[in-house]
């Protein structure tokens, strides 16, 4: 019998741990924590800040000498309040009442995904797990104002990625991102929604039942600290960071400018494969699906047909860190699919790729 979802999350989470306990100087996490805490400091911020600082624990050390000029307003002047008015101890005593923990890019357990971004994350706040690094995971996305085509397709699709051990990778949205998650709830699969705000933020609200309960059966993530709102100017960063953190993403139903485009075009940016799920030529809400298949995208008809190209592509694609694991078991990786031994061009003469 397999481990049931929370079973899984239990063990991660104390392998996590004890990870987080090792090799790692647990004082300069606690800096790391309270640096990227600040509400007003932003990414552009936080570099600018390391190119002229050593780190965050000497900058917290630095008492009145170190100025910020480095920093635009309003960040300099937020972060001066916040070095003058918040300690390291009372940081984490309020992410601890909030029930989030913290990861910074110099920690192991960080993901690995993330590191090969040009602008990685300095670190990530999470509620739950952070995900499997050896597990395949898919993004899966689309239009905020689904149709019952879409709903039923992407209930189909994220079932059947549960069901064989997939991760699923989402924002949390409304309509399809909302859909697949809550399949997973239902099949007991694995999901991790990265969010546009803080994590004590339930955005959208009418989504607080996936915001309490993903993160007993995966986890919230985000680059934003507690209390931060959810701005326009976050979710392009956070498209990218759901396109970073999977190995595929499936575009379900999409208009000519549905927000999921931007998460495909960061995939493809970044290497990963890119599927959609037809429709109607005039149906106005497949616009995007339809454009991105004419692109090249791969094309989603069932669910044998999603495995089956998404076992081809694992095939293809050796996940980093997996080399050992998936020797140790032969003739699996890690997800548990058959490694493909046929290329590309040996399925398409047998007839088998479609």
């Amino acid at each position: 019998m397999g481990k049931t979802a929370a079973e899984m999350g239990t063990g991660m989470d104390r392998d996590m741990d004890k990870d987080m306990d090792k090799d790692m100087d647990k004082d300069m996490e606690a800096f790391w924590r309270w640096l990227l805490s600040c509400p007003s400091l932003e990414l552009c911020g936080v570099r600018a800040l390391m190119r002229t600082c050593q780190n965050p624990k000497a900058l917290y050390r630095s008492g009145q000498r170190f100025s910020f000029s480095c920093l635009p307003e309003p960040q300099r002047s937020g972060l001066i309040r916040w070095k003058r008015d918040v300690t390291v101890e009372e940081n984490d005593r309020a992410l601890r009442a909030a029930g989030v923990r913290f990861v910074s890019r110099h920690h192991p357990a960080f993901p690995s995904r993330l590191r090969n971004l040009r602008d990685c994350p300095y670190g990530l706040f999470f509620r739950g797990d952070l995900p499997d690094q050896r597990a395949f995971s898919v993004a899966v996305a689309g239009s905020r104002a689904c149709s019952w085509y879409g709903t039923r397709m992407a209930r189909m699709i994220s079932s059947t990625l549960s069901r064989e051990g997939i991760q699923i990778i989402g924002g949390m949205a409304p309509g399809i991102d909302a859909e697949a998650e809550r399949m997973v709830l239902r099949f007991g699969g694995r999901s991790f929604a990265v969010l546009g705000c803080g994590l004590d933020i339930c955005y959208p609200r009418e989504n607080s039942l996936l915001f309490d309960k993903l993160p007993s059966v995966g986890g919230l993530l985000s680059e934003y600290p507690l209390r931060s709102l959810p701005y326009g100017q976050h979710f392009p960063r956070r498209n990218q960071l759901i396109a970073a953190l999977s190995d595929a993403v499936i575009i379900v139903e999409a208009g000519d400018r549905s927000a999921s485009l931007l998460i495909a075009r960061e995939a493809l940016e970044l290497g990963r494969e890119v599927y959609a799920v037809p429709g109607r030529a005039t149906d106005p809400e497949s616009k995007g699906c339809n454009r991105l298949i004419a692109d090249g995208a791969g094309v989603v008809l069932s669910a044998e047909n999603l495995l089956e190209n998404l076992r081809l592509y694992q095939g293809r694609r050796m996940l980093p860190g997996r080399e050992d694991a998936t020797e140790r078991q032969g003739t699996e990786d890690m997800t548990g699919f058959p490694r493909a031994r046929e290329s590309a061009a040996e399925l398409a003469r047998a007839g088998r790729y479609r």
